[in-house]
């Protein structure tokens, strides 16, 4: 009985490792050369596994992309940085640690979400994902809304929508990859979106 458990566990960790390396590869892959332009065989060849081996372990180019998009979805960062922004006591604190953590996991994450999106242009299910995923994080986002709220210098005058749509704005998927393709660096990007944040959503001092 301990001998089965013992192979069945080996297994398990062989499988869970083949399939971390095939999703790795595909990454590399549709980034490098595209969706469209990837095929299994592909993948398969530079994961140095069967073709079956991919079908069976995931599916499909489209699961690729779905594997792919709940992999970096369940990022403990996301997590983390929810957390920290309730800890916080200053506008401006939050405010960093929301850009800080949207930072880390946009940077971690940019090349599966350039894939999502050339993916969903011609699959469905992607597509439905990428939409479903927007929704999951703008749902993150909104939660920090009554935490906004309830420090000091808050603008009074802005309902919730209007922090829920400025917090999307400076803190959505657009932002970053617009900010980057301009040539800016992280460093640059998250103060600057930080501080964009802060002066929309509370009074801040003038100079």
């Amino acid at each position: 009985m301990t001998t089965r458990t013992y192979r069945s566990t080996r297994r398990d960790e062989a499988a869970s490792i083949t399939r971390a390396v095939i999703l790795d590869t595909a990454l590399e892959r549709f980034t490098a050369q595209g969706y469209s332009a990837t095929t299994i065989a592909d993948i398969a060849t530079h994961a140095d596994v069967a073709v079956n081996t991919i079908y069976a372990s995931i599916g499909g180019k489209a699961q690729l992309v779905l594997a792919l998009i709940e992999r970096a979805r369940t990022d403990p960062s996301i997590t983390s940085t929810l957390d920290g922004v309730g800890r916080t006591d200053t506008g401006r604190a939050a405010l960093e640690r929301l850009a800080h953590g949207v930072r880390t996991s946009s940077e971690h994450s940019q090349r599966v979400i350039a894939v999502m999106q050339d993916a969903a242009a011609s699959e469905p299910s992607v597509a439905d994902a990428v939409h479903r995923t927007e929704l999951g994080y703008r749902a993150n986002l909104d939660s920090t809304v009554g935490h906004l709220r309830s420090l000091p210098d808050f603008r009074d005058e802005l309902d919730t929508r209007a922090v829920q749509d400025a917090l999307w704005f400076y803190f959505g998927f657009s932002p970053w990859r617009t900010l980057i393709a301009l040539g800016w660096d992280w460093d640059r990007t998250e103060h600057w979106l930080a501080l964009q944040a802060w002066r929309e959503i509370y009074r801040v001092p003038q100079d």
